[in-house]
């Protein structure tokens, strides 16, 4: 498995839109799942994969659930072909800056910083300096 963030496709081989299915073909078994109630809407399935640092997360469509939102730790993991787990949130703004992204919303609470970058759906939360984990969605 490629450690590749494709904003707004998906993750290495894995593509928004995939059934649970299809990813464990891909995959594997996850090393934990659960569903996660979702307030009024149906519950949301989490496989984790700990030993990738990947998270994937499916919600229900059209009565079948799909792969909408991935989250890693994963250190290797490369965005426009860079590794960004070590890049600092000045390096990171510059790079989506680079790319065409802007950055959309800073929020820094307690310690910890969240950069959100809207055009591609792309959430990167640091501790101080030190990035700790990139989220994305297709929408």
């Amino acid at each position: 498995m490629e450690n590749v963030i494709l904003p707004k496709k998906g993750y290495g081989t894995l593509s928004f839109g995939m059934t649970p299915d299809e990813v464990v073909a891909i995959m594997g078994n996850p090393e934990y799942y659960e569903e996660v109630d979702n307030e009024d809407e149906a519950p949301i399935l989490y496989y984790e994969y700990e030993n990738l640092g990947l998270s994937v997360y499916f919600e229900q469509d059209g009565g079948k659930n799909t792969l909408t939102y991935f989250e890693t730790e994963n250190e290797d993991v490369t965005l426009y072909d860079t590794k960004v787990f070590s890049l600092n949130p000045k390096q990171i703004i510059e790079l989506m800056k680079n790319n065409g992204v802007e950055l959309s919303e800073r929020n820094d609470e307690e310690g910890e910083t969240c950069l959100s970058f809207d055009d591609i759906m792309t959430d990167i939360f640091f501790e101080g300096n030190e990035m700790t984990a990139i989220s994305w969605s297709a929408d």
